[in-house]
């Protein structure tokens, strides 16, 4: 019988020591990782938490609310790409310029592909005018996707009120091969082909493309608008009716068929829709602003004030509705009226004014003979819109009245080098009336 094996000598003491400090590490380096994992786990758990309920919150367009929740959360939270999405969110909600476009860029550097972060920041830009940033971040969008649709739509509309037209019907024919069945981009790409294609190509495109998908309110509405600026008014009309009938409640459509009226010279039918209107809604500042236009193109100037100054309670800071008051004021013999309300108004905090606001208030200035005070508000005018042909036909009238022949003729030529494909009979009129003006002077 074989003896049973003999035990292992036991460890020296140091050796013993030395693995349970082995062991000892390798059992920290497991809760280690044990706390990592949870704390990591924790952290994720309180980004999603936030994040479903920021989007929450603006989704029932709580705006300010997730803000304060964000403002409070944010620095205990460690950000990911669907939190600045719903930072995002909450911003251009508030219509936030600044803090859209940070959040915005935040989400697309971790996620590229996020169309609607893209689309949020160029619609916020567009509203502030911000269009070469708006521009910028849809191509470079593009760019980088190749599956975009709305995104194409966007870049049509910021290009257009860029003046980049030939930009803006390319963006909205590419969205519309991409989705010919979306309603909303098909109106796009119509809005802009009745002016790229012509009127009567288009509107069969539009007879094809409505036999064949569902139109809706939005869908006419663009239609109608893109007939109304190709000049075909009365076939815009019935479109833009069929959008209030569907349930428009866009009172760009309303204004638009304002417009039309205006340029048939319907002033009957425009005074006829605005009372139909009033029987179930009250009409908008822009809806008495444009009444008022048609009424003073007809000549009908009491009206034309009475309505005016209807929007201006609705929308005092409106610089437009303010020049359309001291032009009528003007042709009501009130120029010194006139006069007062617009100094008054450009002092008003707050207040913004337009090329045409000072060039109405240099009207009446000029019917004062107020010479120096109508040659600031025509340069005022300039400096916004340089390219104010009237802004300049006056200035030259009124350095011409003030005794400066020689700088009238020297700026009309000056405008005139600057601006050659401008045409326009009384500027040419003015700037001869100057030069013979010239001549006389300088004839023994």
């Amino acid at each position: 019988m074989s003896p049973p094996p003999a035990l292992p000598p036991p460890l020296p003491s140091e050796r013993r020591r030395s693995l349970f400090i082995q062991l000892s590490l390798v059992a920290l380096a497991a809760i280690a990782l044990g706390i990592f994992a949870t704390v990591t786990t924790a952290d994720t758990r309180r980004t999603q938490r936030l994040t479903r309920q920021l989007m929450a919150l603006s989704d029932q367009g709580k705006f300010r609310e997730g803000l304060a929740l964000a403002e409070k959360e944010l620095p205990h939270t460690k950000p990911n790409a669907a939190l600045y999405f719903a930072m995002e969110n909450l911003h251009f909600g508030v219509d936030d310029l600044a803090q859209t476009k940070l959040f915005g860029g935040k989400t697309l550097e971790l996620n590229p592909d996020n169309e609607m972060a893209a689309r949020m920041i160029m619609i916020v830009c567009r509203k502030y005018e911000d269009y070469a940033h708006g521009i910028d971040v849809g191509r470079a969008w593009i760019a980088a996707n190749t599956h975009g649709t709305s995104i194409y739509k966007d870049l049509a509309l910021i290009c257009d009120d860029a003046g980049r037209d030939t930009e803006a019907f390319t963006f909205a024919a590419e969205g519309f091969r991409r989705a010919p069945s979306h309603a909303r981009i098909a109106s796009i790409y119509f809005y802009y082909a009745f002016e790229a294609n012509g009127v009567e190509p288009t509107l069969r495109e539009v007879e094809s493309w409505t036999a064949r998908y569902t139109p809706e309110a939005f869908f006419w509405a663009q239609v109608g608008k893109g007939l109304s600026d190709a000049g075909s008014w009365e076939e815009a009309l019935p479109r833009l009716e069929l959008a209030l009938k569907m349930g428009s409640d866009d009172e760009s459509v309303l204004t638009e068929i304002l417009d039309c009226y205006r340029s048939l010279k319907a002033t009957d039918r425009a005074t006829a829709f605005v009372e139909k209107l009033q029987k179930t809604r009250e009409p908008g500042s822009a809806i008495w602003r444009n009444l008022g236009a048609i009424y003073y193109d007809a000549g009908e100037f009491e009206k034309a004030l009475t309505t005016s100054q209807k929007a201006r309670d609705l929308d005092p800071k409106n610089a437009i509705t303010t020049a359309n008051i001291l032009f009528t004021l003007y042709e009501l013999k009130r120029s010194q009226e006139a006069f007062d309300l617009g100094q008054q108004w450009l002092a008003t905090s707050g207040h913004v004014p337009t090329a045409t606001l000072q060039r109405s208030i240099g009207h009446v200035a000029f019917a004062l003979n107020r010479w120096p005070e109508a040659e600031h508000h025509y340069r005022a005018s300039l400096s916004l819109a340089p390219d104010n042909v009237n802004s300049a036909r006056d200035l030259i009238s009124t350095l011409v009245e003030a005794k400066r022949i020689g700088e009238a003729v020297s700026f009309g030529m000056t405008w005139r080098e600057a601006h050659p494909k401008i045409s326009d009979t009384s500027f040419d009129l003015s700037l001869a009336k100057a030069r013979e003006k010239a001549a006389e002077a300088n004839t023994p």
